[in-house]
């Protein structure tokens, strides 16, 4: 919420906002989070996130396109296991005058396999999930940000705990196909 706060007051401060059309602004963006889950017999998971999308502007505020989130996890006793969450994507996005800070809300459904069962067991079951990310970009050259942002997962079956949360990290490329406005 404090991020988004920063954000709204950042971008607020400018009057005249480049926007893109459709298709004027083409998004590559690949990110990484971490997090442990720690289960009541002290058998923590380290959990890791690669997720990877690509976007494409629909007008000025909104774009739209497909991600695919790698999970790799391991265990106390250093096993290992890998999952996958794939689908659409669609993106709400603010930036700034100066074309150096970006604030994006993003929802997705999304296909996996990615399942922590109510016994704590980790089970590779076909889902679907809906999920909702807030992330700010700051542009550091030419078509290359840093990111940071945090998402929500929720299962829409009854069984597992159902919800995960994570903050990520990662890097954002940005191609422009027409006029920057």
């Amino acid at each position: 919420m404090l991020m988004f706060g920063f954000s709204s007051v950042l971008l607020s401060q400018h009057q005249e906002k480049p926007y893109y059309h459709f298709g004027e602004n083409l998004n590559f963006t690949s990110s990484f989070g971490y997090t442990i889950y720690s289960t009541e017999d002290l058998n923590d998971y380290h959990i890791r996130y690669f997720d990877n999308q690509v976007t494409m502007s629909l007008n000025k505020y909104f774009s739209a396109g497909l991600h695919y989130n790698y999970i790799f996890i391991s265990d106390v006793d250093k096993k290992k296991y890998t999952f996958f969450r794939a689908g659409p994507i669609i993106r709400y996005y603010d930036i700034s005058k100066d074309n150096k800070w970006f604030l994006h809300v993003d929802a997705m459904l999304d296909y996996g396999n990615f399942v922590i069962e109510i016994n704590e067991d980790l089970n590779k079951r076909e889902t679907l999930y809906l999920g909702l990310k807030l992330m700010g970009e700051y542009n550091i050259f030419s078509n290359c940000n840093i990111l940071l942002g945090h998402k929500i997962i929720r299962q829409l079956e009854k069984a597992g705990y159902g919800l995960e949360n994570y903050t990520f990290a990662g890097l954002s490329f940005r191609f422009y196909t027409g006029k920057k406005k």
